[in-house]
């Protein structure tokens, strides 16, 4: 049996490793500072499971918000305040 009932009526079955289109500056944004984030992420929180998914999460969000200032719309800012006031990377 075909876990896809569309698949058995002939119907067209969602391919689950097709890349979703993403903006073009968004993944331009995401190339440019993604591994930025994560050395941040990595050194305060201490682990890089959690560094990998916080940065995950944080560009999800980025991306959830991605369209509002096209349409005129202040994007959500909550939690922009420094979450360990002290403690800082050094820049290179």
């Amino acid at each position: 049996m075909n876990e896809d009932v569309r698949a058995e009526d002939g119907g067209q079955v969602a391919d689950a490793d097709a890349v979703l289109p993403l903006p073009l500056e968004f993944e331009a944004l995401y190339v440019a500072t993604q591994e930025a984030f994560h050395d941040y992420a990595l050194f305060y929180l201490g682990a890089n499971d959690a560094a990998e998914e916080a940065v995950h999460r944080a560009f999800l969000e980025i991306l959830n918000h991605w369209s509002a200032p096209a349409r005129g719309e202040q994007p959500p800012a909550a939690g922009l305040g420094d979450p360990a006031p002290g403690r800082h990377i050094a820049s290179p």
